[in-house]
């Protein structure tokens, strides 16, 4: 076997060994992509959710400005009739009656608002503890794990450097070598 077939067997074994120790490395960088692009649409998707919720807390609100602000209006109009209809007590009462339906309804959707509130404030702790917190556990993992081996071939690579630099040597010698012979 003559020099340039060992340095070309050298070459061939140390592309092999690099191959062999780089291919698990890029497998893991892909899966990280992958997995990047899954939480990037997730959290695009939670974004989403999370406009639709203050869209419809946004109309309850202005539904709910819109009852007070009758509520004003009849409250304005039960005044008025006290002071300028004294005689008619029999419509004053049912006036009050209605406002008192109205003040029931009015703390009947207070209810109900608060309830969609806490509804939806558990909805979001589920879904963070459910949803966020395991992938975000899961990323941690993927990267720890990432970094373990990266930290475990570290330890080789002085000593690959130390064999390509003295290959390197070997070749340019052999090549000064050569072109003297011929």
């Amino acid at each position: 076997m003559d020099h340039e077939e060992l340095l070309l067997s050298i070459e061939n074994m140390l592309e092999r060994k690099l191959q062999i120790h780089l291919e698990p490395i890029k497998k893991d960088i892909a899966e990280l992509k992958v997995r990047v692009t899954k939480l990037e649409a997730d959290v695009a998707e939670l974004k989403a959710d999370v406009a639709g919720l203050k869209d419809e807390v946004s109309g309850l609100d202005r539904r709910m400005t819109s009852m007070e602000y009758r509520f004003d209006v009849l409250t304005r109009e039960v005044t008025q009739l006290k002071d300028t209809v004294t005689d008619l007590v029999g419509r004053t009462a049912n006036l009050e009656k209605a406002s008192e339906r109205t003040n029931c309804r009015l703390d009947s959707m207070e209810k109900c608002l608060q309830e969609q509130r806490e509804s939806i404030r558990k909805i979001e702790v589920l879904h963070l503890e459910n949803n966020l917190i395991p992938r975000v556990a899961n990323i941690e993992s993927c990267y720890l794990t990432t970094f373990e081996r990266y930290k475990a071939y570290n330890d080789r690579l002085p000593e690959l450097f130390a064999t390509v630099s003295n290959v390197c040597r070997a070749v340019q010698t052999h090549s000064e070598k050569l072109k003297k012979i011929s």
